[in-house]
């Protein structure tokens, strides 16, 4: 088993990928060690930095288990509490309008029932641009209060940024509802959390 700080994940295993425009989309595992793709490792990133910010002793990292049963997507934990997640990405190239893109990848990952969700996080990583606003509000509507997942929620950046600091909303869509804005530096991997939204 594998942990390290959201900071050092960044810096070893994405930053040196981080000009590449695809490198979200890349599903190569991150090295012989860690078969975890840059997108999945990313989104344990951003689990850790949220995490970080609710907590007194700020020490949320990423890890990976190669011996965890599948789907093994990798984990967050604190060395008390462990949150296992499942990855899923909506393609830049994808023919489908945006959100229902959205929709169909959580109707088909949520298909797979308790045994597939139970004690796992499910992140939707909609690597596609909008046309116009995603109506959020329409997951948490198809989800309707109950998932065989413990956690859903949506990561996207919002823009660009400036000075290496990109704005990104986590919204989550279950079991709560709300979004959350992670300021993340593209060059540290650190990150600030100036609004924290979700119930």
């Amino acid at each position: 088993m594998i942990t390290l700080s959201p900071e050092d994940a960044w810096q070893h295993y994405i930053l040196p990928y981080a000009h590449i425009a695809t490198w979200m989309e890349d599903s190569k595992p991150i090295s012989d060690e860690i078969s975890l793709s840059k997108r999945e490792l990313y989104g344990l990133i951003l689990l850790a930095h949220i995490n970080n910010h609710l907590s007194s002793n700020k020490n949320w990292l990423v890890g990976y288990d190669e011996d965890a049963p599948e789907p093994n997507d990798g984990f967050v934990t604190d060395n008390n509490s462990r949150i296992n997640v499942e990855h899923k990405i909506i393609p830049q190239m994808s023919k489908e309008d945006p959100l229902e893109a959205i929709l169909s990848a959580y109707e088909k990952y949520a298909a797979k029932g308790a045994s597939y969700g139970e004690k796992r996080t499910l992140i939707i990583h909609p690597n596609i641009k909008t046309r116009g606003l995603i109506r959020i509000s329409d997951l948490r509507d198809k989800i309707s209060g109950e998932s065989p997942f413990d956690r859903v929620l949506l990561m996207h950046a919002v823009t660009k940024g400036q000075n290496n600091i990109i704005p990104i909303h986590i919204t989550e869509h279950y079991p709560g509802f709300g979004i959350a804005q992670v300021d993340f530096n593209l060059l540290t991997g650190e990150a600030n959390v100036p609004h924290y939204g979700i119930k």
